[in-house]
């Protein structure tokens, strides 16, 4: 919806590495691995987002061949808890 469709908290991690490296010096030494780190967990939660709205798009496209307007309570609890889509 924002438009971002590639990891980018992992390059604004040295921002705030750089402004709390004087609290945490470890912060320099370890940038690396902080970046490394925050960009598989971005990497993986886009792979995650990706097959839990194929789900919803497959779902709903069921759901109105077959004349429905509402999506069944255990489908937007599996995206809920699976998939971490929010609440709506």
């Amino acid at each position: 919806m924002l438009g971002i469709n590639k990891p980018f908290l992992n390059e604004c991690a040295q921002v705030v590495i750089d402004m709390m490296k004087g609290v945490y010096p470890d912060l320099v030494e370890k940038a690396s691995f902080i970046t490394k780190m925050i960009l598989n967990e971005e990497q993986r939660f886009m792979e995650t987002l990706d097959a839990g709205l194929r789900i919803l798009n497959e779902e709903t496209a069921a759901l109105r061949l077959a004349g429905n307007l509402f999506s069944p309570g255990s489908l937007v609890f599996k995206l809920y808890d699976t998939f971490g889509f929010p609440q709506i």
